[in-house]
């Protein structure tokens, strides 16, 4: 083999690997839509590969869809239907922030529900982490329940109107989401919205998942 053909086939071959990877996320990508498309038929939901420009809007008053710089948002796998409780959307959502070595990429499975039976203030609930813990050291407070300690420990909560916020938050409401420390949860208004950190719902917890949305807008409903 001559030595001078060497960065001749790096090239060739770094061609090839990338575009394995690329056919690789193509064969991912169509696999999960016909699985979520088979699920929406099972459950009676409505299915669109991706937003007509109508549901990205109503993500509007949520943190997710404003968190700092994020750009390349996109709304994608939408199933859409009725739960005793409202209208539900569970769609995968993407988006990019940071640049250069710091830019990520991010990718959850969210749910949001619509119904005329919620009538929430502002607010965003999600897990505490270590330098949400070390901005409060400087007086970036969140809002606690002084009665519920080790929950406002695992929990950071905020919004404008404190003590409407901190009614949502009954032993019920507290117990079940100690037992989901992993949640996500927006509120506005009539709409709920529910989501896993950078986590993707498998097209078979579908069902699973729309019985969780369920059970937690009932515990935030008066």
């Amino acid at each position: 083999m001559n030595p001078q053909n060497f960065p001749a086939y790096f090239f060739v071959g770094a061609i090839i690997f990338v575009g394995a990877i690329l056919y690789y996320a193509y064969l991912t990508a169509k696999k999960r839509r016909e699985a979520l498309l088979a699920v929406s038929r099972q459950i009676g939901f409505q299915y669109l590969e991706s937003d007509p420009g109508t549901f990205f809007a109503q993500l509007a008053p949520f943190q997710l869809a404003t968190f700092g710089k994020a750009y390349s948002r996109k709304l994608f796998n939408i199933l859409k239907g009725r739960i005793s409780e409202g209208e539900l959307i569970l769609a995968d959502y993407r988006y990019t922030s940071g640049s250069g070595k710091n830019k990520h990429t991010r990718n959850q499975t969210i749910m949001l529900l619509q119904s005329d039976k919620l009538s929430l203030p502002q607010f965003e609930l999600r897990p505490e982490n270590f330098f949400d813990k070390l901005a409060d050291t400087f007086g970036f407070k969140d809002i606690d329940l002084p009665q519920h300690p080790e929950f406002s420990k695992t929990f950071l909560i905020k919004g404008a109107e404190q003590q409407h916020v901190q009614a949502l938050f009954s032993p019920t409401v507290i117990t079940y989401l100690m037992q989901n420390r992993d949640l996500h949860i927006e509120g506005s208004g009539n709409q709920l919205l529910i989501y896993r950190y950078n986590r993707i719902t498998p097209a078979e917890q579908v069902s699973r998942r729309r019985e969780e949305a369920s059970q937690i807008a009932r515990l935030f409903m008066r």
